[in-house]
C-alpha cells in the first residue's frame, strides 16, 4: 500500500475525517480560498481469470484481450484497471 493508502485508513480508522476536513477548510477560509469542487479517484486492479501472457512486456491475453498486466507498488498484476470516482460538492 502506498503511503497516502495507509494515511486515509488510518484516519478513517480514527474518526478523524470530519475533524480533518473542518481543519483544512478553516486554514484555505483563513486564506480567502474556497473548494469548489473535489474529485477523489480510487485505482483498482482487478485479476483476470486468463493467464498472463508468456510474450513480452505489454502483450494481450489471447483469450482475454482487454487485460492487461500492470504494476501496483513492486507486484505485478494481469487484470482489469479500475477507478471509483468521487465527486464532491461545494465546500469552504
Amino acid at each position: 500500500h502506498s503511503t497516502i493508502s495507509r494515511f486515509r485508513k488510518e484516519v478513517v480508522e480514527r474518526g478523524l475525517a470530519r475533524a480533518l476536513f473542518a481543519e483544512v477548510n478553516r486554514q484555505l477560509d483563513a486564506q480567502g480560498m474556497m473548494v469548489k469542487r473535489c474529485t477523489l479517484i480510487d485505482a483498482t486492479i482487478i485479476e483476470a481469470q486468463a493467464r498472463r501472457p508468456q510474450s513480452a512486456a505489454g502483450a494481450r491475453s489471447g483469450t482475454d484481450p482487454d487485460a492487461a498486466g500492470a504494476r501496483k507498488g513492486k507486484k505485478a498484476h494481469f487484470g482489469y484497471k479500475t477507478w471509483t470516482r468521487g465527486l464532491g460538492g461545494r465546500t469552504g
